[in-house]
């Protein structure tokens, strides 16, 4: 599944580990784009395409980095490049922070707060969910890169076509046989709807950490990049119109909307296909977390991959078992400062792009401008995840 040169990533893997490791398409469309922006329904279009232009800045920084650099270090290495070594350090550090702590709380997301939206479970089976996902998580990214390449790039053709099929359903379902409810409350403005969107996005850059596993080097990893986030734009921005064209303020306002939607439209079945489909899709996120961070950490400390891969294994179980004495209260208490160090670790590659843009002769008008929007949508993203509830 490897498909290139001595042993290489080919590019058309490399984008299905990026359309994955983007959090997955069919989980934007059915849970991740009306619920983490709060919008009603028929701003949802509008706000999408503002978040995919807003997001070509972070993309096109990311791309101008990655046409020198293709390593393991991936944001890290950018910013080595930039600003020196101790800079990058610290931005590593932070990065693997934020990371490491999505890992366990993302599994104690699925088993305690999408789960139960289309299933009921005993306290004994979510023990067991919480406990064995980062198991088998781990067993999966250790059992080598063929398994774990292969398994995603299926996952990415298939949350494609699950996209597709969902909102077919839904437009071929009459819009009278939705129930209605108030609004749910959201970005005053457009431009934060829009911003929100472009966050959606932010995981796409995971596969800059494959960078020098990529058959091609640079080309085939930046190909990989924005061929991924075509992708992943396109199905969002069909999904939002399909969710503006059927989607009611209820829908929006229900904690997992897609399923409400699918249970709308094929009754219990269809919701618990596409409730078990997005799943699939938010475990695909945690595998290429996981796999980023074992990268990284063999740039950074000198690691053997098996070494951080078995290190990251061992925290992430023992974190997810700790995670059990308060699910819910592990939820709240891990993602405001996992959401910060994410953009806190951005805000620090944007920060110092120009010295590498100058370094390379390339600091002109628009580069500025770009450094300047990706710093905003940075800076408007650690705004957020200071200020917004957990839930």
């Amino acid at each position: 599944m490897q498909g290139g040169q001595n042993g290489g990533i080919s590019p058309l893997v490399l984008c299905g580990f990026a359309v994955a490791s983007s959090g997955g398409p069919l989980a934007i469309a059915t849970l991740y784009a009306l619920s983490s922006a709060g919008l009603p329904p028929g701003a949802l279009p509008r706000a999408m395409v503002l978040g995919i232009v807003i997001f070509a800045a972070p993309l096109w920084i990311w791309l101008s980095y990655s046409r020198r650099l293709a390593t393991a270090g991936g944001l890290y290495a950018f910013a080595r490049a930039a600003a020196g070594e101790p800079f990058a350090w610290w931005q590593g550090v932070v990065w693997s922070f934020s990371y490491l702590l999505y890992l366990p709380y993302t599994v104690t997301y699925i088993v305690y707060y999408l789960l139960p939206a289309f299933t009921h479970l005993s306290a004994r089976a979510d023990i067991v969910l919480q406990l064995g996902l980062p198991v088998l998580i781990s067993v999966l990214v250790a059992s080598g890169r063929r398994v774990w390449l292969g398994l995603l790039l299926i996952s990415s053709v298939l949350q494609i076509g699950a996209v597709a099929v969902f909102g077919l359903l839904a437009l071929l379902h009459p819009v009278a046989a939705y129930p209605t409810a108030s609004a749910p409350t959201g970005p005053a403005l457009p431009l934060a709807g829009g911003v929100q969107m472009a966050s959606l996005f932010v995981c796409i850059s995971l596969v800059l950490y494959l960078g020098d596993e990529a058959a091609g080097g640079a080309p085939a990893l930046r190909r990989a990049l924005f061929g991924a986030f075509a992708a992943v734009a396109a199905t969002s921005l069909f999904a939002a119109a399909v969710l503006a064209a059927r989607a009611t303020p209820a829908v929006a306002a229900s904690s997992f909307p897609g399923v409400t939607l699918a249970r709308l439209d094929g009754g219990v079945g269809a919701a618990a296909a596409v409730g078990l489909l997005t799943l699939l899709s938010v475990a695909g996120l945690i595998v290429s977390e996981y796999v980023a961070l074992s990268r990284l950490w063999r740039e950074m400390f000198g690691y053997d991959t098996r070494r951080s891969i078995l290190a990251i294994g061992a925290w992430f179980v023992a974190t997810d078992a700790l995670g059990l004495i308060h699910p819910h209260r592990f939820y709240n208490v891990s993602i405001i400062p996992s959401l910060v160090a994410l953009f806190v670790s951005q805000v620090m590659v944007f920060a110092v792009y120009p010295l590498f843009a100058k370094r390379e002769g390339a600091l002109r008008v628009v580069p500025v401008l770009l450094t300047a929007v990706a710093l905003a949508w940075a800076l408007f993203g650690l705004y957020s995840a200071l200020v917004t509830p957990a839930s």
